[in-house]
């Protein structure tokens, strides 16, 4: 218990108020920082100033290199973060927000917003909101503000181990943060005092620390032929599957991109649910469903056993008091949990079949695999993934959960090494080289109905431009109104809406004989703009900034 006073106290001592920055470093050359803000866990990492250019993932006060992404109020009101926030998920969990960085960028229809939390999370219309209580007194957070927590104790920690002052950092984000969740983070890390001068998607991250690229690099630096595709899978808290290949100019695109929300918390509710029902057939029919806390102990209990089945080929779970004064204790076999997986793990063997039809390759085009994130560990997954392979060389990295932070570590070191570079959207340096961006959300234009299609496909090399023609749908029509969002669903209403544009001046004439080209342009810089020309009429230009 003294300890974790001293730890609270050592905590207390550095975090930084809401509102400014209060840790400082009194001498040393300013450094650029890597960081990754995952769904769960969150990262910062430096490059050695010592001459070797290795990656250092700096560790916490814990002794952890990962901090928990998370933010909360203790019972005595007390402002925690990161793995301190953790502790108290159980005893006080509507005021702890684990996970936060899900609600990055989310709009009021969300499928975020519509799974139940035991913390207080909504929408206000313009971003989500957390009430949380602190002391007697009950405050509203933003995900900018837990971004602004969690920064600046990875800042301190830092800064702490260097002695150098953080300012800047590139941050590797997941699939799900579209354009107002990254400036929700630019805001947050802005408040922490740490300027923002890039982002870069995880899995493109991951493939630039990776062994792989080091083998690449070296391939080309001596002219040799290259090594194919690559297939980049990042199976955490969330899935991404990226297909990577060649450019003309020698470096490495991504080629074709698939996300899902399927990942470890789907694998964790169903041994939840095992043991749910367990504890109720033993019980005589006594239900946890309705107990908040029971659920939350049952939940942390099988999250571990989830990692202990990844090693071992079996594991206990026991959980002290776990509703009205029973103790629970359940043993699982690696076999029977494998049998659990074989639905979710179904769907990411497909998510990986349309990433590589949305490219036009197929299984033997691909030469390296790469397995990243905690499902990663999981031995049926592997096996589900490298059964596509069978000829695939998969790549072994020793700490492929912290490839993702040392590669923007290595975007923030080329930044230093190169101050007048622009770290674009997106932009992925492979092999020393900057190459194309790519978009993380596709580009859509409404239908009637409800319904929209991509114009701009997710994972395009930016900068993209498609051109459409459109019809007139009625005799003497003289305006068309096309209606843009943002997202991976056909369906209008479960993606951002972007725009309405009104195209205007287009000659009367009888339905489908009047027509409007429309040219879509979308920059690295995130810039939408929309060129559209009809009969008679000057070309009528729209700009999408959001």
């Amino acid at each position: 218990k003294r300890k974790k006073e001293r730890r609270t106290e050592r905590f207390l001592d550095t975090k930084l108020d809401m509102a400014s920055s209060t840790t400082s470093v009194a001498s040393g050359t300013p450094t650029v920082a890597g960081i990754h803000l995952g769904v769960r866990n969150s990262r910062v990492a430096l490059i050695a100033d010592d001459g070797s250019k290795q990656t250092r993932v700096i560790a916490n006060a814990d002794g952890e290199r990962e901090t928990p992404t998370c933010f909360g109020a203790s019972l005595s009101g007390e402002l925690l973060t990161g793995s301190l926030a953790l502790q108290q998920q159980v005893r006080n969990s509507k005021n702890v927000i684990v996970d936060f960085t899900r609600f990055l960028g989310a709009t009021e229809d969300s499928p975020v917003l519509k799974k139940k939390y035991p913390f207080d999370a909504s929408h206000d219309g313009t971003q989500v909101v957390f009430k949380i209580e602190v002391g007697d007194e009950e405050k509203t957070f933003t995900p900018a503000d837990g971004v602004q927590l969690l920064v600046s104790s990875l800042k301190n920690t830092a800064e702490s181990s260097t002695g150098h002052p953080i300012h800047k950092a590139v941050v590797s984000v997941g699939w799900h943060c579209n354009r107002a969740g990254r400036e929700q983070i630019v805001a947050g890390c802005k408040a922490a005092g740490v300027q923002v001068v890039g982002f870069v998607n995880t899995t493109a991250s991951a493939m630039l620390a990776s062994q792989l690229e080091r083998n690449l690099s070296a391939a080309m630096a001596t002219e040799q032929e290259g090594d194919g595709k690559v297939l980049v899978v990042n199976s955490g808290a969330c899935t991404t599957v990226a297909l990577f290949g060649r450019s003309s100019t020698g470096g490495y695109v991504r080629l074709a991109y698939r996300s899902s929300w399927l990942g470890g918390d789907d694998f964790t509710d169903l041994l939840v649910s095992h043991f749910e029902k367990e504890f109720s057939r033993r019980n005589r029919g006594v239900d946890l469903k309705n107990n908040r806390r029971a659920m939350l102990k049952l939940t942390v209990a099988c999250e571990q056993a989830k990692c202990n089945l990844s090693m071992a080929p079996q594991t206990q779970v026991n959980v002290d008091s776990l509703c009205d004064g029973i103790d629970f204790s359940g043993r699982l076999t690696r076999g029977r949990y494998e049998s659990m997986l074989q639905a979710p793990i179904a769907k990411l063997v497909t998510l990986v079949e349309e990433t590589l039809t949305e490219a036009g390759f197929q299984a033997s085009d691909v030469h390296n695999l790469l397995l990243i994130g905690g499902n990663a560990r999981i031995p049926k997954f592997q096996a589900a993934i490298e059964g596509l392979f069978p000829n695939v060389t998969r790549v072994e990295e020793v700490n492929a959960d912290e490839l993702s932070v040392c590669g923007a570590a290595k975007h923030a070191q080329f930044l230093m090494e190169h101050p007048d570079a622009v770290l674009d959207d997106e932009t992925e340096f492979f092999a020393g080289q900057t190459n194309v961006s790519a978009t993380p959300h596709a580009i859509r234009i409404g239908l009637l109905g409800g319904k929209c299609v991509p114009v701009i496909k997710q994972g395009a090399a930016l900068p993209a431009r498609v051109q459409q023609r459109f019809a007139t749908t009625s005799d003497n029509q003289t305006s068309l109104v096309l209606e843009l969002y943002e997202g991976e669903s056909a369906v209008a209403s479960e993606c951002v809406h972007l725009a309405t544009v009104h195209v205007k001046s287009i000659l009367p004439k009888p339905r489908l004989s009047a027509f409007v080209d429309v040219v879509f342009i979308l920059e690295s810089s995130g810039v939408l703009t929309l060129l559209c020309s009809t009969e008679g009429a000057k070309i009528q230009r729209f700009e999408i900034k959001q």
